[in-house]
């Protein structure tokens, strides 16, 4: 069965080559070009990844992300002229899966699709973990991929994407190891990092401040190398 992919996107050009190569690829596409045909089609058909511009007709995928979220876990993928990594972070702040800078590679969006499609639907999938996983600052429930962080005494849920989850399960599976960018890109999202290693260190960000909330630094940046996980 084709996956459907919906890519919101109001230059029509565009449009019209990402029907094209998706269709190439054996996506079924739909497309939307502003907030109120984007919502509408959310709300009435399941989509297994959604491509989303930065500037839309009337609003931003900025403001149009947090909708999606509420509406479908399907992996949503930024695609922007603006590459820098304020912007990237409000990005994933609202909700993005990944992120890519135009003009793009077309192979390499495909290869990102399906690594997105892939974690997600990994991360819907129960599995048969009998015990909780205890660590300093957090527990990590594996049947439901649920995440509860720890301060002061006090337990509650953390809020991690599909792809935070699986940073940290990459983590937490190899701690006091060092986990180089190519590594993490490859496990992660399905392909090299290219050179580019903004994107994983945007998530890393994000991961750090939703679980080491009492500033143990648990994941240790080694400069131009990657990161190091450690529960001590």
């Amino acid at each position: 069965m084709k996956k459907r992919v919906l890519v919101v996107e109001d230059d029509e050009d565009l449009c019209f080559i990402y029907t094209v190569r998706l269709n190439d690829a054996g996506y079924e596409v739909d497309t939307a070009v502003d907030r109120l045909t984007t919502e509408e089609k959310i709300l009435h058909q399941e989509y297994d990844i959604i491509l989303m511009d930065m500037m839309l007709i009337g609003t931003t995928g900025l403001e149009l992300c947090p909708f999606i979220r509420e509406h479908t876990n399907a992996p949503i993928i930024f695609i922007s002229c603006v590459g820098d990594n304020v912007t990237k972070i409000d990005a994933f702040d609202a909700g993005a899966d990944d992120y890519m800078v135009k003009p793009i590679d077309y192979q390499e969006l495909i290869s990102r699709m399906a690594a997105n499609i892939r974690r997600a639907q990994s991360s819907d999938t129960p599995r048969n973990y009998d015990n909780i996983r205890h660590f300093q600052q957090f527990d990590i429930d594996e049947k439901t991929h649920t995440v509860y962080g720890r301060q002061n005494g006090e337990r509650k849920k953390v809020d991690l994407s599909p792809t935070e989850y699986n940073l940290l399960v990459l983590f937490v599976n190899h701690p006091d190891e060092l986990i180089m960018y190519d590594r993490m890109y490859r496990e992660i999202w399905g392909c090299s990092d290219e050179g580019d290693v903004r994107t994983v260190m945007v998530h890393i960000s994000n991961l750090r401040k939703k679980i080491d909330l009492e500033k143990r630094d648990c994941i240790h940046t080694v400069r131009s190398a990657g990161y190091i996980f450690s529960d001590k």
